[in-house]
Formats: structure tokens, C-alpha cells, sequence
């Protein structure tokens, strides 16, 4: 972004904040000449709204929840506010030495994290499922699919059904 000729740069959240938090990407960045890797496209999405970096200096917090907005501004009243609606949307801009109070109400997604013995459990399972899948491949099915064998019983057992409804249905005629 160009200010009077300068190039600023905004804050980083990849650098700053991805090893904790969930890194989006803004659905503008998709446009055509526009890139995904350009820093001001950047998100931690949040239960109440996202952060997103505002300028070279500080961070924005876009803030859907009413109630959220009126604590925050209660609570803490040297975060900045820019626009406030009626609807409960406000946006807040704050430096990254208050990104922990902020994140106090906004409620960032976190990055999910695995325990070695959980990781073990889902390779395992993944492992498992791999191998039915590559068997069944083997013994001429597909998973998800049913064999022509298996089709020719449910025919069979259905013409079978047909066959005892139109006895039984000729015995009380008869």
C-alpha cells in the first residue's frame, strides 16, 4: 500500500502470530492481480469477528457481537474505535502490545494441535483404512460400491419376496 509515494508494510500476523493462531486469507486476495501471499490480506479469524492488520503500526479488530463491543469499549478505553453501528459491528485498532486483551473478547481461532499419542491413533486408523481400500480394489470392488455378486442376491431375494406375495395372494383368492 502506497501512502504519499511511501510503501508501507503492514504487520505480519503469518510472522507474528501463526505458530498459535489460524491464519485465512481475505476473499478478495482471489481477485485477478491480486496475491494470496500479500501480507494485507492476511486474518486470525475470530468467535466474535477477525483481526486484521490495519496499517505498519496497528491491528484492526472487526467485532460482530454487540455485547462484545460494549465490554470491550467499557473495559478498555485506550483501544481506539473507528467505526461503531447500531446493528453491534464495530471496528477497534490496537497495537500489538494489547493483541492479549483484545483476544480476551474476540476469542481467536486457534491452531489445532495433536498429541503424540493421538497423531499415532489417526496415522494408524489412516494406515488401517488404507489397506481395506487397497484390498477391495484387489478383490475387484471399489470401496463404497457393491459387488455384482452381492446385486444378484438382492435381485434374487427380491424376486423370491415377488414370488411368495403372488402364492400367497393366489391362496386367499383360491
Amino acid at each position: 500500500m502506497f501512502v504519499d509515494g511511501i510503501n508501507i508494510e503492514p504487520l505480519n500476523l503469518k510472522e507474528s502470530f501463526e505458530k498459535r493462531y489460524r491464519i485465512a486469507i481475505d476473499e478478495s486476495a482471489y481477485l485477478p492481480g491480486e496475491g494470496k501471499d500479500n501480507p494485507w490480506y492476511y486474518q486470525i479469524p475470530c468467535k466474535y469477528g477477525h483481526i486484521y492488520p490495519h496499517s505498519d503500526k496497528k491491528l484492526g479488530f472487526y467485532c460482530e457481537s454487540g455485547n462484545i463491543r460494549n465490554r470491550l469499549h467499557q473495559e478498555h478505553t485506550d483501544i481506539e474505535i473507528t467505526n461503531w453501528s447500531d446493528d453491534g459491528e464495530a471496528v477497534f485498532l490496537f497495537t500489538p502490545d494489547q493483541f492479549n486483551i483484545v483476544a480476551e473478547f474476540a476469542k481467536p481461532k486457534r491452531k489445532k494441535r495433536l498429541s503424540q499419542d493421538h497423531r499415532r491413533k489417526l496415522i494408524s486408523a489412516g494406515t488401517d483404512a488404507l489397506k481395506r481400500h487397497r484390498k477391495s480394489i484387489q478383490n475387484g470392488t471399489k470401496s463404497g460400491q457393491i459387488s455384482a455378486k452381492r446385486t444378484l442376491d438382492v435381485i434374487s431375494d427380491d424376486q423370491t419376496r415377488e414370488n411368495r406375495f403372488e402364492k400367497r395372494k393366489s391362496e386367499i383368492k383360491g
